[in-house]
């Protein structure tokens, strides 16, 4: 199982794959290039700079693991007496003996 923490390695990627977004965006810009090359750099410039942000706040985000549903087609339809432990429903009269009512 993973730490419920973001792992440090993820956060670096991400932080360098940011900052080559903002140097993309941001180049053709600072060299004062054509105007169609810097307005298609721009979305590349706001991405980086976003990217960025979440990269700064990613150590105060933990991630939650929701519960899996059943993963057996066994216990679809079970009644839980204790947790994590699934107790499967009696099947009906002349069912066979694998056999779920639904």
């Amino acid at each position: 199982m993973t730490s419920p923490l973001v792992s440090r390695r993820g956060v670096l990627r991400l932080a360098a794959l940011a900052g080559l977004l903002v140097l993309a965006g941001a180049l053709p810009w600072i060299t004062w290039g054509p105007l169609a090359t810097r307005l298609v750099a721009l979305p590349l410039l706001l991405v980086g700079a976003l990217m960025a942000a979440t990269c700064a706040r990613l150590h105060t985000i933990r991630i939650t693991h929701s519960p899996r549903a059943a993963e057996s087609p066994a216990c679809a339809t079970c009644t839980c007496a204790t947790a994590g432990v699934c107790q499967a429903e009696p099947a009906g009269t002349g069912a066979p003996p694998d056999s779920m009512d639904g």
